[in-house]
């Protein structure tokens, strides 16, 4: 303001081609814009909320694996056996963690560590992928470039402290299967544990 005219001089804070900017207070209530404003997010809440997203997640889920049926079961765990294992957790029963398909083979490996090979054509156990007794199976990767079933695994012999890699071929595996019949699954990772070495 000047001392002596009394002129009022508006300033804007944002110019706009010479045009003055002029904001009003809102007013309170229910006619008033937050009235209004709060009122549209609360129906946007109601319709869009998360319980019912969450259930049409949930529906699509079921309706994505609605037709996938119980074909066929696998039992790692064979009490009957001869468990050449050293580890008393090797030999009890514990949930599968991971599995595997290659080929006409599943590779199931379970909590304990034990690992077993099945087969798809006959659905019997051709064999136990831990080669050693003292062997406990982490992890499984299935290599495509070379056709062959990398395992991770930890031993009692280093007090479980490295890490190993083993790389097997699936037609190793696969040529197992051929002398199923006259060999128990025992004999057979015995046969694996040699191909192994000699690979």
């Amino acid at each position: 303001m000047d001392g002596g005219g009394g002129r009022r001089i508006t300033a804007s804070p944002r110019p706009c081609n010479g045009k003055r900017v002029v904001t009003r207070k809102r007013g309170r209530g229910f006619g008033g814009g937050d009235g209004f404003v709060n009122s549209v997010k609360k129906l946007q809440r109601r319709e869009i909320c998360s319980k019912r997203d969450r259930t049409f997640t949930m529906t699509d889920a079921q309706e994505r694996f609605r037709n996938i049926r119980l074909q066929e079961e696998y039992d790692t765990h064979d009490p009957k056996g001869h468990c050449t294992m050293v580890l008393p957790f090797l030999r009890k029963r514990s949930k599968i963690i991971e599995i595997v398909a290659a080929r006409d083979m599943v590779f199931a490996l379970a909590q304990s560590g034990v690992c077993a090979a099945f087969s798809r054509e006959t659905n019997q156990r051709i064999c136990f992928l831990n080669v050693t007794p003292d062997e406990v199976i982490r992890s499984l990767f299935y290599n495509k470039n070379n056709d062959s079933l990398i395992t991770v695994s930890v031993y009692a012999s280093d007090n479980f402290s490295s890490l190993k890699c083993r790389s097997t071929r699936i037609e190793y595996v696969n040529l197992l299967t051929h002398v199923f019949a006259s060999h128990p699954p025992s004999n057979l990772t015995s046969h694996l544990q040699k191909i192994c070495i000699n690979q």
